[in-house]
């Protein structure tokens, strides 16, 4: 039943249609006989599937295409005819195939709106997405002309017609050219080959192998690895060629470009994005750009490189540079082959030493010569210099001595600052400290190190922490302010860097050095790095280290005093007279005696624990005398060499004591105190010492008992200028040094003294 609905609507939509063709040529419209002969019968059949409806009133059972246009006329030179079937007529060798909606809204229906209900006859034309590409707004003027078209090359350039004539069917205006260049003007390579780029198309001809995709809103162009079919050639798509066909050097187009690019001896291989931003594709922003300029914005290791266009120079290169900074300069259009010296000097300029053997330093190259093991390395950005410290006799020094000589310009003599003293502090010595280069120099990492190779070919002295206030004068060529040329108290050293005489003992400090030294050159006495009696040393390395190295606890008597006694004589210039201030009564002092308690040094001197103590010896060469407790008052004259308000030589009845230090008188007991025997005066002694000495003639030993015999001899040494009046009375008084009283005395009661 649906079948038959289907037929009956047909054959009333086609007996519509053939009353509407009669009404139409009863008004002169169009020609309703369907007898006449089309000669457009034999087009071949179209793509397009249509209503067999629509070719009831324009074209015919092949196509719904004029011709036949409305009025039944074939002549394309009518505007209802024109370019129709050049358009949708059949399958193209050459454009994607054109259907009807590509210009016309086309009805569901006959009587849709706005198919034949506005009464002019007159085609609307809507055109679709592909014809308004770019934001065109196509039309068809007055004169049959259509513009503003995308498939007719609106928007391209270089062709011929871009605006064809609609009712010109001839073949004149789809010939290749007409709608763009062929091939189209610069940028687009000078080549006709279409399919070089074109995947649409077949190499070497003007044939589409695909038609369908052109004129379908896509630029069919390869993924872009097809470089080489623009520019450059054999598979290598840096010129030659240009894009204009050149292959002179001349031009900045064909320029160094080969030069740059495949296997070198010599250098690393470049690629195009060393120089140029290499596109994705061939339509990538910025690649066909319309200037025909390249643009080269250089890679990291140019990061200042700029390129002149007028003289065709590139500038500010480090590839072309000294190897140290971006500022090399060279022609592009240049034939002079690079050499060695063509971007930094072969040798390079001082501080760079002067020889041209590469491989010494450079690992990249082969020892001995200017070749290259490595040309990969070469131009990298990477200074290849061999690392450690058995590199750097390759530049001053030699034999796997860093020190020269050989200095940076080849020299050897030492009266040249770059030579001088290097080998002299380095080498093995016997009598001092092995050195090392940053005794004096900040000693690089690497070659290229900060402040190592700065250009002005001067080496910073830094030197280390025993010499703090150390300077170099570089004109004198002298060091001063040295410890390590010092007397060994100070930094108070100088000397000539390029002096050629021998360093001895006295060189430094004096032999023996002056007082408080001791006047003696028998060093090991006192020094343990010194063999004993002698000026050699059985341990250099502890020789000009920053440490006096002195024998510490008994080697007093090494510096004064003699034989396990430190008192002198002898004194510290070796005098043993004692009338010099530094012997005088030492030893009257420090010997044993039979009447005195024992003195030590620490009764008038602080004994130092070792012989660089704090204010042992401070350099005024005076001894300090604080004395001790039994003397809380004494006091030292240098002047007059005597000692006063003592304790010790005064009557015993307080600090009231005086003597010459350097006096040869010997010691009595009325040196100090009176020693009046029975029945002399006594006044001049304490308490009632008169009455009982002078009226009662009791003897000294009834009440000191301890201490003297009736002969007025010490008995014990030690109780005597001991700081306590030892009293006895053998018999059998008592004595409260307290109250001063004596008590259970035989000779009378308890009295005050």
């Amino acid at each position: 039943m649906g079948l038959l609905i289907q037929v009956h609507r047909r054959t009333l939509f086609i007996e519509t249609l053939a009353r509407v063709s009669c009404v139409l040529v009863a008004l002169g419209l169009a020609s309703c006989s369907s007898t006449r002969p089309d000669p457009q019968d034999q087009l071949p059949q179209v793509v397009e599937s249509s209503d067999p409806a629509c070719y009831t009133c324009h074209g015919n059972s092949l196509s719904p295409a004029p011709p036949r246009g409305l009025g039944g006329t074939i002549d394309s030179s009518t505007r209802g005819v024109g370019a129709h079937r050049s358009h949708i007529g059949g399958i193209s060798t050459w454009h994607k195939s054109v259907t009807c909606d590509s210009c016309h809204l086309v009805p569901a229906e006959v009587n849709s709106p706005g198919h034949i209900d506005d009464g002019d006859s007159k085609a609307e034309l809507t055109f679709s997405a592909l014809a308004t590409t770019g934001g065109l707004t196509p039309e068809i003027r007055d004169d049959d002309t259509c513009t503003n078209v995308y498939c007719h090359g609106a928007t391209l350039s270089g062709g011929t017609l871009n605006e064809p004539l609609w009712t010109r069917v001839d073949g004149t205006q789809n010939a290749c050219g007409t709608c763009h260049g062929n091939p189209p003007p610069a940028p687009h390579p000078a080549s006709s080959d279409c399919g070089l780029c074109h995947s649409s198309m077949q190499a070497g001809t003007n044939t589409f192998l695909d038609p369908s995709r052109h004129i379908d809103g896509v630029l069919d162009l390869g993924d872009g690895s097809e470089c080489v079919t623009c520019h450059g050639s054999d598979l290598n798509s840096a010129p030659p060629l240009d894009l204009d066909g050149n292959t002179d050097r001349s031009f900045a187009s064909v320029g160094a470009h080969r030069q740059h690019f495949g296997g070198s001896d010599w250098h690393r291989t470049l690629s195009c994005s060393n120089c140029h931003t290499v596109p994705s594709t061939v339509d990538s922003p910025g690649h066909i750009d319309g200037d025909n300029v390249a643009e080269v914005p250089f890679d990291e290791l140019n990061p200042s490189g700029s390129v002149n266009f007028a003289n065709a120079t590139c500038s500010n290169l480090y590839c072309h540079g000294n190897g140290k900074s971006s500022n090399g300069t060279v022609s592009w259009t240049s034939t002079e082959p690079m050499q060695c010296g063509s971007c930094h000097g072969n040798p390079p300029p001082a501080p760079h030493p002067q020889a041209s053997d590469c491989g010494s330093c450079h690992p990249t190259m082969n020892p001995g010569s200017d070749t290259f093991r490595t040309p990969e390395r070469h131009i990298d950005g990477v200074l290849d210099v061999t690392d450690g410290s058995t590199a750097c006799d390759s530049c001053h020094g030699s034999n796997g001595i860093s020190a020269p000589p050989l200095d940076l310009a080849g020299n050897t003599a030492r009266t040249v600052p770059g030579v001088g003293a290097h080998r002299v502090h380095l080498g093995a010595t016997s009598w001092a400290r092995q050195m090392s280069c940053e005794s004096c120099h900040v000693v690089p990492d690497n070659v290229d190190s900060p402040g190592h190779l700065d250009g002005d070919n001067i080496a910073e002295v830094s030197f280390g922490a025993l010499n703090p206030s150390a300077s170099v004068n570089l004109t004198t060529h002298k060091c001063n302010n040295l410890y390590c040329h010092g007397d060994g108290t100070a930094s108070n050293g100088s000397i000539s860097w390029t002096s050629t005489t021998a360093m001895t003992c006295s060189s430094c400090h004096g032999y023996p050095p002056p007082s408080p030294h001791p006047d003696s050159t028998a060093c090991g006495s006192c020094h343990p790095n010194v063999n004993s009696g002698t000026d050699t040393f059985n341990n250099p390395s502890s020789h000009i280290d920053g440490i006096v190295n002195v024998n510490t606890g008994g080697a007093c008597d090494s510096c004064h005093g003699s034989n396990g006694n430190s008192a002198p004589p002898k004194n510290l210039a070796g005098s043993s007279t004692r009338s010099a201030r530094g012997v005088g009564a030492h030893r009257e002092h420090l010997s044993s005696s039979t009447w005195r308690r024992t003195i030590a040094c620490e009764s008038c001197h602080t004994v130092p624990g070792n012989v660089d103590s704090p204010g042992h010896i401070d350099g005024d060469n005076v001894a300090e005398i604080p004395f001790d407790g039994l003397n809380p008052s004494a006091t030292v004259d240098f002047t007059t060499g005597t000692c006063n308000s003592l304790y010790c030589h005064g009557n015993g009845r307080g600090n009231n004591g005086s003597i010459n230090w350097t006096s040869t008188t010997d010691m009595a007991c009325s040196s100090c105190h009176l020693t009046p025997a029975g029945g002399q005066s006594a006044s001049g002694m304490s308490g009632d010492h008169n009455k009982h000495i002078k009226d009662k003639r009791i003897p000294c030993s009834d009440c000191h008992a301890q201490v003297v015999n009736q002969s007025l001899q010490i008995i014990d040494s030690q109780l005597h200028i001991d700081g306590t009046k030892n009293v006895l009375m053998p018999k059998g008084g008592n004595y409260d040094p307290s109250t001063r009283r004596c008590s259970n005395l035989s000779c009378h009661g308890s009295e005050t003294w």
